[in-house]
């Protein structure tokens, strides 16, 4: 389980089950709301964007995979 820049625009899942496409993968990543006293950096974080708009997920890009996408009778691109 792994993504990278090349995923970019694939329909990705966490390893806690949420789907979206990969917007993208941010290396050396920064809480920007830390205090600059507490500020670290982070491993490689990807950028998941759901289907049909909402708030965008962040996740370690080890515990994202690209996985084939399985249309819904709903349009909606959802599973079941």
């Amino acid at each position: 389980m792994t993504v990278s820049e090349s995923d970019i625009g694939q329909w990705v899942r966490t390893s806690t089950g949420h789907e979206g496409i990969l917007q993208d993968v941010m290396r050396d990543w920064e809480d920007p709301y830390a205090p600059s006293w507490e500020r670290r950096r982070y491993e490689d974080m990807a950028i998941i964007r759901p289907e049909r708009g909402g708030v965008e997920r962040m996740a370690p890009v080890e515990k994202v995979s690209v996985v084939p996408r399985v249309p819904s009778s709903d349009g909606r691109g959802r599973r079941r």
